[in-house]
C-alpha cells in the first residue's frame, strides 16, 4: 500500500511540476493540494513509532496543504500562506522535542545559524514590507534543520535520519522560494522547489511509520 501511494504522490507531484510551468491554475488547483493530501494519508494510514510524534507531523502537513492552497495565488495570498508555513514548521520543531527534548551540538548549531545569518543578509534588502516576516520565517525553519539533525545526532535511528534529510530538503526548497521571488527568478526554480519540497514532506511522513 505504501509503494502504490507514494507511486501517486511521484505521479500527482510531476502532473503539479508540469501545470507549474504551463501557469494551469485549474491544474495546479488539484495536483498540489492533491499530492500532499496523498502524503497525509502515508502518515496516518501505517502503525506509527510514536503517537505525539505522528500527531504533530500530520498538524504540520495540514498546515502544509493550507499553505499550498493560498500560495497558489502568490500575488494575493503569498503573506498568508508563509504563516501557514510558520505554523507548520512550528507543528514540526514540536514533532521533533516531543519525545527527546531539545539538545544543543555546537557543531550543528553553529554552521545553520551562520548560513541562516547570510541568507538573511542576501535576501532582506530586496524583500521590500516582507522584511519581518520573511525573517520570522528564516529563523523559524532555521531552528526546525537544527532540531532535527540534533534528534538524529542523539538518536541515529533510520526514521530519524529521514526526518533529518526531510528538514534539510524543507530548508533548500524555501530558500530557493525566497531567492526565486525576492532576489533573481530563474527557470529552474520551480523545478527545485516543487521536486525538493515535496521529497521532504514524503520523508517527514515516512518518518512516522513503526519499521
Amino acid at each position: 500500500m505504501i509503494y502504490l501511494l507514494t507511486f501517486f504522490v511521484i505521479l500527482s507531484s510531476t502532473f503539479c511540476i508540469r501545470a507549474k510551468y504551463k501557469k494551469s491554475h485549474n491544474q495546479l488547483l488539484i495536483f498540489k493540494p492533491l499530492t500532499i493530501i496523498l502524503i497525509i494519508l502515508i502518515a496516518t494510514f501505517f502503525p506509527s513509532i510514536e503517537l505525539k510524534y505522528t500527531i504533530f507531523i500530520i498538524a504540520g502537513l495540514l498546515f502544509s496543504l493550507f499553505g499550498d492552497t493560498l500560495l497558489i495565488f502568490p500575488e494575493q495570498h503569498f503573506k498568508k500562506g508563509l504563516i501557514a508555513f510558520l505554523f507548520g514548521h512550528v507543528c514540526y520543531i514540536l514533532a521533533f522535542t516531543v519525545s527527546g527534548g531539545i539538545h544543543f551540538t555546537l557543531w550543528i548549531f553553529l554552521p545553520i545559524t551562520i548560513a541562516g545569518i547570510m541568507y538573511l543578509q542576501y535576501l532582506l534588502p530586496y524583500s521590500g514590507k516582507m522584511k519581518i516576516p520573511v525573517s520570522i520565517y528564516i529563523v523559524i525553519i532555521s531552528i526546525m534543520g537544527w532540531l532535527a539533525i540534533e534528534r538524529f545526532n542523539n538518536l541515529p535511528k533510520f526514521g530519524i535520519f529521514l526526518a533529518a534529510i526531510g528538514a534539510l530538503l524543507f530548508m533548500i526548497s524555501d530558500a530557493v522560494l525566497a531567492l526565486n521571488k525576492f532576489r533573481k527568478p530563474f527557470f529552474s526554480a520551480e523545478l527545485i522547489v516543487l521536486t525538493t519540497y515535496f521529497i521532504a514532506q514524503w520523508l517527514l511522513a515516512i518518518s512516522v511509520i513503526k519499521a
